[in-house]
């Protein structure tokens, strides 16, 4: 599987691979500078709220080497991101609401919000 890994420079700039994310918890904490039990946590409470599903946000890898591990996709990293405090995951947050700036700029994004039944919020 080729899996790209998202990193932040010495100078702060996050620079995202061609390829599509899908990054082990170790990494995602490398990226945030934080411990893998602040990750472990922070995707529990993802997946417990309901926030993201994990049949989309997450892959269980193994290798020929006899080596496996769970790998994440760039939603749960964004997700992460918001939850975690550091240094790090200010820069990638500071990126990714510019990225989305920058494309409202080019492309004006259309938001629908209708409530259902329950009463929760709905959007598209």
């Amino acid at each position: 599987m080729n899996r790209g890994i998202i990193i932040i420079s010495e100078t702060g700039a996050v620079i995202m691979p061609t390829a599509p994310v899908w990054m082990t918890q170790f990494e995602i904490a490398n990226l945030f500078g934080v411990f893998s039990c602040d990750i472990r946590k922070a995707i529990r409470i993802i997946y417990k709220n309901k926030e993201l599903s994990e049949t989309d946000t997450m892959k269980y890898i193994k290798h020929p080497d006899g080596i496996s591990y769970d790998v994440y996709n760039l939603e749960m990293v964004i997700a992460i991101a918001f939850r975690i405090c550091s240094k790090e995951s200010f820069l990638f947050r500071r990126f990714v609401t510019n990225e989305i700036c920058a494309t409202k700029k080019r492309n004006p994004i259309t938001l629908f919000f209708s409530c259902g039944k329950s009463g929760n919020l709905w959007y598209s």
